[in-house]
């Protein structure tokens, strides 16, 4: 039997998540949800050629599907940008003699029920059609089934209230023949979509389509579908994750060993891992990880104030310990593929909570113990201020360049670069009286990633640049060329994040001087941001030069 996979949508939902994944690379019971798919057609016995229609503006998705084809999946990928699903349904029927079943990429169904429905459709009679069904429904608008005589469809509609016959609805899985388009075609109309086709082919055609119901079936449109259909996959084909062993799920859990910190490999991350294989097991979500960090980097600020040294100490460890969150929802986020834009904004508002606390405990001690200051307490406060905005902009920054960087090694699946129009037009589509505070943080996000955007302005037109010629699908040579540049400046963007600074802050509190750490970060930590903001810059006027020079 041959296959055809229909995997040139975008996943809509999943992206107003914040999922930068591309959806048939959204991980389904611990392999991307297409790896999974083709690994079950595979599992039916007479399993002919799989031909996937794959989107070539997915990050990835290509590539990926070329690495399972050299390890032996029989596969034939045809990469198309469609402009509507019955589109990419003709694309991958092209050339396809005899009947075959096609499916979308997220459909999820009983192994059982479906290898019973590939040995009906593989004895069809002529001038019929088989269309899997099922009486589940778990959809906001799903596509509608009217049943006649025989379990013969009749008619189809999408949304709204089900037919008198019965609520059935489309399953996701049709068996079907080239004759069958070429009938629906011949009506003159050309479908704009496969609920169009579906339609068109029971109700004005003389084909025979006959309804195949499956117990259940499901589609996966976002993270919490996914939950269900692992839910459903372990409950109805007694599926569970391939085993890894612990050295793998922590290379799994890294972001790149090009953009970790020395001392973050060393400490940060192993503990991060432990936190997040723990979190993992309790069903503890990386946002409530977050929410937790947040509370204890708060913590540790506030024993700051005291001049007492050993709850000085206290607050170190406090703050280490918060630290050691913050990698922990990272690493648990990459562990089980529970991303969203909402833990990305947490990830990065947590630092600011927690050096806002610190900020304010030792202005306030120094207030207090300098006679000086106490005479004069806007100085440190102004000061204090300074260094917070200066802080606030070298973290900013380290963070954009570390995303660049990943776009160029992983692409946006393996990135977490962002668009400020992009971002407000996400918050446009919020309002303030249904949805208060996602839209307060949604804004508040864009207005962070414009600052970021607006201090790279020669890295912005290397990005248009970048997606107007090749679509974000950099040449590898380019890659290259851009990574070899940026791999020396990593450690430098690193300097300008967490460990350095409590490193200095830390030796600021044991000297008793703990206003000095404001000092360091107006004076060391500015001129790395400025070297570091005018080597990214040369490298992107650079390689723009490179561009149109071709």
């Amino acid at each position: 039997m041959n296959y055809v996979i229909l995997a040139a949508g975008m996943g809509s939902r999943f992206t107003s998540e914040g999922v930068n994944i591309p959806k048939p690379l959204v991980p389904l019971m611990g392999r991307p949800m297409i790896g999974r798919l083709i690994g079950v057609l595979r599992s039916v016995p007479g399993c002919g050629t799989i031909t996937v229609v794959a989107n070539p503006r997915m990050p990835g998705l290509v590539e990926y599907l070329q690495t399972l084809q050299a390890d032996g999946a029989p596969l034939c990928i045809r990469p198309a940008v469609t402009d509507n699903s019955y589109t990419s349904l003709r694309i991958g029927a092209e050339g396809l003699e005899g009947p075959f079943v096609a499916m979308t990429v997220d459909a999820v169904f009983p192994t059982d029920e479906f290898s019973r429905f590939v040995g009906l459709v593989e004895r069809m009679p002529q001038g019929q059609v088989n269309m899997a069904l099922t009486r589940h429904i778990d959809d906001e608008t799903p596509l509608y089934a009217r049943l006649g005589e025989r379990n013969e469809v009749t008619d189809y509609h999408y949304g709204g209230e089900p037919f008198a016959e019965g609520a059935v609805i489309s399953a996701g899985v049709y068996g079907l023949t080239n004759a069958a388009l070429e009938a629906v075609e011949a009506r003159g109309d050309y479908p704009g979509s496969l609920s169009d086709f579906q339609r068109i082919l029971a109700a004005e055609t003389a084909v025979r389509v006959c309804g195949i119901e499956f117990s259940k079936a499901l589609d996966v449109d976002s993270t919490h579908d996914c939950r269900q259909a692992e839910t459903f996959l372990r409950e109805v084909n007694g599926e569970r994750p391939p085993r890894r062993s612990l050295k793998e799920q922590y290379a799994e859990s890294l972001k790149s060993l090009d953009t970790e910190e020395h001392i973050d490999l060393a400490f940060y991350r192993p503990i991060g891992f432990g936190w997040a294989i723990l979190f993992r097991r309790l069903g503890v979500s990386p946002n409530a990880v977050t929410l937790a960090s947040i509370f204890i980097g708060i913590a540790a600020g506030i024993c700051f104030y005291p001049t007492t040294l050993s709850v000085n100490v206290i607050g170190m460890f406090l703050l280490v310990w918060a630290n050691s969150f913050d990698s922990a929802d990272g690493q648990l986020a990459r562990l089980t593929g529970r991303y969203s834009r909402l833990g990305r904004i947490l990830d990065g508002l947590s630092g600011d909570f927690w050096f806002a606390s610190i900020y304010i405990a030792i202005c306030l001690r120094t207030v207090h113990t300098q006679p000086w200051v106490a005479a004069h307490p806007w100085t440190v406060w102004t000061i204090a201020v300074l260094a917070g905005i200066c802080h606030a902009k070298q973290a900013a920054l380290a963070d954009y360049y570390r995303q660049f960087h990943l776009f160029f090694l992983k692409g946006h699946a393996g990135s977490e670069l962002d668009s400020s129009a992009q971002l407000e037009s996400q918050a446009e589509d919020m309002t303030w009286r249904r949805s208060p505070l996602r839209k307060l943080i949604a804004l508040s996000y864009s207005a962070y990633t414009r600052s970021q955007e607006a201090e790279t302005p020669a890295m912005q037109a290397l990005r248009r640049t970048i997606a107007a010629r090749w679509h974000d699908e950099v040449p590898a040579s380019f890659r290259e060329c851009f990574l070899d540049a940026s791999r020396p400046l990593c450690k430098w963007e690193n300097f300008l994040t967490f460990n350095w600074r409590t490193i200095f802050l830390f030796i600021s509190l044991f000297a008793g001087i703990p206003w000095s750490y404001f000092i360091i970060e107006l004076t060391i930590f500015n001129g790395v941001m400025i070297f570091l903001n005018r080597r990214h810059e040369r490298l992107c006027h650079r390689l723009l030069n490179a561009i149109n020079s071709d």
